[in-house]
């Protein structure tokens, strides 16, 4: 054996011996990076202590309380804290913790306020019975009368007295209540402070109240803990809890939560409240803080959470608030949060990607639920079911899902529902019968499903005390019935987009409807329905002073439209497009709101316009009627636009002179606002009229439909058709030809105020930007509010060379296949959208991309063979990608940067990865991938970052310190094995080594140990430890002591570890049979003899058995012999 090798033996030998003996013939021992034994004391705590009881005895009079319902509670709690602060009260001597925030309970009880304790003597002791009298005359109203023992009882009319008292007497101002309340404890507090605690001289152990050392049970004093886990525990469970969702998350929200001087109710978006440890709250046990902080409220909207959804959060127990909407939480629901914290009471998980069913018995624990938010999420199967233990929740939002199935009847069952949303799903059925039984319910919003039912039967369904009814996008059939009108609460009715039947009602001798029986009602939509028969007047004159709009379009309406609608004085919206209505527009309509937009297309109206409607007045500034005129309310007779009206993208284009249509009644040619002409075809943003679009047309759309007017003052001139599109900013031609769009500066679909614009105007890239022939640069980059998607017509700018749309957050849509004409195209970046689906595989085809970046999408499948000898950075990560890494990246000779972290790839890493010579970055962390690393990668000598964090690798790791450029490796969180290659100890480039949470064992190469530049210089201070954690320690961290995090903590007494670089969870009582298998791995025992193989490893055999292994009688091991083949590699 050679000498190198038979130290290496000997090493290995005695570190695993120290362990064995240390295990099982003495106490638990740590062991340092070299094999010898550091000690390990087991700190056992001197139980023959009683607690300070001075404090006790000082507050012998003083009862405890707990903080009720207090108008302003808050905002007292701050300002009894603030008080405490500023009366410098002695709180060693009396530990002045606060029930919540407060040691002074405040207990509102119909109508007194009960302070308690106060700090007042109680008078049957030995204390000055004038102490109570210490207030000055002028303060001292009613409050010495209030005095009750130790409790100060404050009648509501106490308090008015004092307040007057104080603002008539003194000039205070006028306060609220609990501000009156503030003061008078104040002032209490200031003049009680001297004479109310006397502290006594330090007594021996146990010498006040446990003489005979035991404690009386019945005693007040007795430790009562609020939590079934100690202070400390709860903090850091909770703090545990936070911390691996917040890594997971990946989110910007948070840095360095890692730093443990940093306390969790400081991350952004935690709130917490002040607990005490003990129901008493006034002793404590010496080894926990008297006062410590839950995690209430988790408030993380519009966080850009990326993860799934993590069980742990049942573990929050006094979490009251859990808010994480409008993030990409992907996954399902877990099943656990049946047992959510009983004090949760607003749960909104709405605007994510969540997918799967709501789980039985969801939210089961939480009584006290009053909202439950689950909308615009992905979540499929049946709809959750109500549950009588909910009696406060008012809110239920499962809208916009792919919900299925009927509408359970126990919803009905949910006693103080107000708010029932479950619009865009897919449920079908009838109204259940129950509902009728509703009687809280104030808005039942159904709309876009699949329920069949007839109006009659819903109308009597319906509780009277309804508000808002939306079942619009159904199948509703039937008529409106006499019972709508007992609806006389209801505000809001929109069935709209449902099959309804007859006529409008009107109050005739046959119809005793009346629709002033509904004098509250202020939307009426009914539009694409099967309607028939006129516009009753009645409608008008019955909703004249309510109603705001009204919605009847594509119907079968005839007659003319009433002169009575001039009526409707609150009216903002009046849709009658698509009928049979004829005649003129009642002058009367000029009584109407100027701001009044309405919709008389696709009729048979015939003569003018009002002029008010037609840009002047309140619209005379408007840049539709600027442009149009009249034509932007209705086409003139003889033109037409598609929407019957001019439009901010086309105007009303000339029909033929010669069409047929003259001898119908009204003739063709004299109709008003007609969506279609003989003949010729619509052409979308053309704004002259010609039926060609020009380039400028199309810069024109891009401008409207992306909220141009709020871009910046440097754009006004879009708008403006004088103007040349060369001439405009963000624009580049050569030779007249738009060349170059850059809009990176332009505040595209915002308000004007950095906030997003309205969803309806802000329409995305219009199709026609395919029209720019011309084009090869494309730069939307950080349009923060930019929506829509990436249309298909893309593909028609077979000139572009750079796409890039980063950081545009709102877009949606899939990446269309047409991007694989554009043959010309380098540079294409899709970066942090929300843009979903199939990465198409005829873009890994285009020969001349050099830069793909996909990072931060939703995009889901596999990657395909990638064919693309160019691209030179090819980055997908944060996304939802699956299966294997294809073999054909090796093809890419020229990859520089392979970015895939965050997904859910498998397999292995790819061998071919080693033929990219000019490979610099593998990133890969945070998926499934499994197998060995690939000594391969040895071969790619430009190879400088490889992050492997978080998979499933295993095997040993390979020698990496031979690359001459890798500088920077992290391979925690997997399953290798082995120990650390010695390469790394001689490489001179190496800087950061991230090797924790495997199972690796010593030695450590020295080299790497001594290396001043590794780990952020972690080796000058802590030597090997800063390399990987020994054996018996840990650092949750990164598992090895740091700079930042400090040095290795040791194990709880009587655990230790199995490898080095662990975190705290891979602390354990060890058994002798995990033991010695380590053992047994360590010196290559698959490689020993047969017989010295035997039942090693078996933990169904006794250890007794195991070959070499000797016990003595009573079973203990006495004896371990074994050979020392298999050992020739080291």
């Amino acid at each position: 054996m050679k000498p190198c090798r038979s130290r290496r033996v000997i090493s290995i030998f005695l570190i695993w011996l120290c362990v064995i003996v240390s295990f099982f013939l003495s106490d638990a021992e740590a062991f340092d990076h070299d094999g010898t034994m550091s000690g390990m004391t087991l700190d056992i705590g001197d139980d023959s202590t009683c607690g300070d009881e001075t404090a006790s005895e000082a507050l012998h009079g003083l009862r405890p309380a707990s903080l009720q319902d207090l108008p302003d509670a808050d905002q007292l709690r701050e300002a009894l804290l603030d008080l405490f602060d500023d009366a410098h009260l002695d709180t060693e001597t009396v530990p002045l913790y606060l029930d919540h925030d407060a040691q002074v309970w405040v207990e509102h009880n119909h109508d007194f306020y009960a302070l308690l304790p106060a700090f007042i003597p109680n008078n049957d002791d030995d204390e000055d019975p004038e102490a109570t009298d210490t207030l000055d005359s002028d303060d001292d109203v009613n409050i010495r009368s209030m005095v009750d023992g130790d409790t100060i009882l404050l009648s509501e009319d106490d308090i008015q007295e004092y307040i007057q008292h104080q603002h008539q007497e003194k000039g205070e101002p006028i306060v609220s209540m609990s501000q009156a309340v503030h003061n008078i404890v104040e002032r209490l507090f200031y003049r009680k402070q001297d004479n109310t605690i006397v502290e006594d001289e330090p007594k021996d152990e146990c010498e006040q109240s446990c003489d005979d050392g035991n404690v009386d049970d019945d005693d007040d004093s007795a430790l009562q803990p609020d939590s079934p886990l100690p202070p400390t525990e709860v903090e850091a469970l909770e703090r545990k809890v936070l911390v691996d969702f917040f890594t997971e998350a990946w989110s910007n929200m948070w840095t360095n939560i890692d730093d443990k001087s940093k306390h969790t109710c400081q991350f952004r978006g935690v709130l917490c409240e002040h607990r005490v440890t003990s129901k008493h709250h006034l002793l404590h046990r010496p080894d926990e803080p008297p006062v410590y902080q839950v995690v209430t409220r988790l408030e993380l909207t519009q966080a850009n959470l990326h993860a799934t959804l993590p069980a742990s959060l049942t573990e929050l127990r006094h979490l009251a608030v859990l808010n994480l909407a409008g993030n990409r939480l992907f996954g399902s629901i877990p099943t656990e949060y049946s047992n959510m914290s009983e004090s949760l009471y607003y749960f909104d998980l709405g605007e994510n990607n969540l997918t799967g069913s709501i789980p039985e018995n969801f939210l089961a624990s939480s009584k006290r639920m009053q909202e439950i938010r689950v909308n615009h999420n992905l979540l499929s199967g049946p709809v959750i079911e109500g549950s009588e233990d909910w009696e406060v929740l008012k809110v239920l939002d499962v809208s916009d899902n792919f919900l299925t199935g009927s509408l359970p009847s126990s919803l009905a069952h949910i006693p103080n529902l107000q708010y029932l949303v479950m619009g865009n799903n897919f449920i079908s059925g009838t109204i259940p019968d129950d509902f009728q039984d509703m009687p809280y319910l104030y808005m039942l919003d159904a709309g876009s499903n699949l329920l069949n039912d007839t109006l009659e039967r819903v109308t009597q369904l319906l509780p009277l005390r309804l508000i808002d009814v939306n079942l619009e996008d159904n199948y509703i059939r039937g008529t409106i019935s006499d019972e709508m009108f007992d609806q006389e609460q209801l505000e809001l009715l929109m069935l709209s987009h449902n099959v309804l039947t007859g006529t409008l009602p009107s109050s005739d001798a046959d119809n005793a409807s009346d629709w002033s029986d509904l004098p509250n009602l202020r939307v009426l939509h009914l539009s694409d329905n099967q309607l028939s028969g006129t516009l009753p007047p009645e409608l008008f004159t019955g909703l004249k002073s309510s109603l705001s709009s009204l919605m009847v379009g594509q119907n079968r309406l005839t007659g003319t439209i009433p002169d009575e609608i001039g009526a409707l004085s609150s009216v903002y919206i009046i849709d009658l497009m698509g009928n049979h209505l004829r005649g003129t527009i009642p002058t009367t309509m000029l009584q109407l709101n100027r701001n009044l937009r309405f919709n008389f297309t696709d009729n048979l109206l015939t003569g003018t316009i009002p002029g008010l409607f037609c840009g002047e007045g309140a619209t005379a500034t408007s840049m539709l009627y600027q442009e149009n005129g009249c034509d932007a309310v209705l086409c003139r007779p003889g033109t037409f636009n598609i929407h019957g009206h001019a439009t901010l993208h086309a105007c009303c284009r000339q029909c033929p002179a010669t069409e047929n249509g003259e001898l119908q009644d009204p003739p063709i040619s004299q109709v008003l606002g007609r969506t279609s002409c003989e003949g010729l075809e619509y052409v979308h943003g053309d704004l002259d009229g010609d039926g060609v679009l020009s380039p400028r047309e199309v810069l024109r759309m891009l401008y409207i439909d992306t909220l141009g007017r709020f871009w910046g003052s440097n754009y006004h001139h879009w708008a403006n058709m004088t103007y040349n599109e060369c001439d405009l900013e963000g624009v580049k031609c050569v030779k007249g030809r738009v060349t170059k769009l850059d809009l990176a500066n332009a505040n595209m679909c915002s308000d004007g105020n950095r906030k997003p614009g309205p969803i309806s105007y802000c329409k995305g890239l219009p199709a026609e930007i395919g029209e720019l022939k011309s084009l090869e640069v494309l730069q939307l980059s950080r349009r923060q509010f930019l929506r829509g998607s990436l249309p298909t017509e893309i593909g028609k700018l077979t000139n572009l060379k750079s796409l890039d749309l980063s950081s545009c957050v709102f877009m949606t849509g899939t990446l269309p296949s047409e991007l694989s004409r554009l043959t010309n195209l380098k540079q294409l970046k899709i970066v942090h959208t929300q843009m979903r689906g199939t990465i198409p595989s005829e873009l890994f085809s285009l020969s001349s991309l050099e830069i793909l970046h996909l990072t931060n999408n939703k995009f889901t499948g596999t990657l395909p063979p990638t064919r693309m000898p160019n691209v030179k950075e090819l980055m997908i990560a944060r996304n939802m990608l699956q299966g294997v890494l294809p073999t054909e990246i090796g093809e890419m000779k020229k990859l520089e940067n392979f970015e895939a972290y965050h997904n859910e790839f498998t397999g292995q890493l790819p061998n071919e990865f080693g033929a990219c010579s000019l490979l610099k970055r593998i990133d890969v962390f945070s998926n499934q991938f499994s197998g060995t690393i690939p000594n391969s990668l040895l071969n790619a000598d430009a190879l400088q970052i490889l992050h492997l964090k978080g998979n499933m690798f295993s095997g040993t790791i390979p020698e990496l310190g031979k690359l001459p450029r890798m500088s920077w490796i992290d391979l925690s969180n997997n399953n290798l094995h082995g120990t650390v290659p010695q390469s790394l100890g001689t490489s001179q480039v190496i800087e950061d080594l991230r090797l924790g949470g495997n199972m690796l064992y010593d030695p450590i190469p020295r080299g790497l140990c001594s290396n001043p530049n590794v780990n952020g210089g972690a080796t000058k201070q802590y030597g090997c430890d800063g390399i990987l954690c020994p054996l018996g320690t840990y650092a949750d961290s990164s598992g090895h002591a740091s700079e930042t995090y400090g040095p290795c903590v040791k194990c709880p007494p009587g655990e230790t570890t199995l490898y080095l670089g662990s975190f705290q969870s891979a602390c354990q009582v060890i058994s002798p049979e995990e033991i010695l298998t380590i053992f047994f791995e360590v010196m290559q025992g698959d490689v020993w003899p047969a017989d010295a193989q035997r039942h090693w490893g078996d933990m169904d055999v006794d250890i007794c058995e195991w070959s070499g292994i000797s016990c003595d009688a009573n079973g203990e091991l006495v004896g371990l012999a074994f050979p020392l083949a298999g050992l020739d590699d080291y």
